[in-house]
């Protein structure tokens, strides 16, 4: 019985690292961002949530990425944020999970 339980458990830990390695490997273009490069990031608070357009300024740290807004982009989000108290768009710092390619 001891046996089938030590090989359940070597079989549910191959899957999750199996599962850990794809997620790491689906994100590769993520690591290879450089500054200047844009992406689109996900911004949310409690009434509101867009995708805008940002320029990177820091190459990814592990599961991070650095980037700001253009100024047009501010000027946007600031008419928006006055309709909308709630609204953050001073953010520079981003989870992998909110960024996204630019539609070609």
């Amino acid at each position: 019985m001891l046996d089938i339980l030590v090989v359940l458990v070597l079989i549910g830990f191959f899957f999750i690292f199996k599962w850990a390695y794809e997620l790491d490997k689906s994100y590769k273009w993520f690591n290879s961002l450089k500054p200047g490069d844009m992406i689109m990031v996900e911004i949310f608070s409690n009434y509101c949530e867009c995708f805008v357009e940002e320029m990177v300024t820091n190459e990814p740290n592990g599961k991070y990425i650095e980037a700001e807004l253009s100024t047009d982009m501010k000027k946007e989000c600031e008419n928006c944020r006055k309709a909308n108290n709630t609204c953050l768009y001073n953010v520079n710092l981003f989870h992998r999970s909110l960024v996204n390619k630019l539609p070609e």
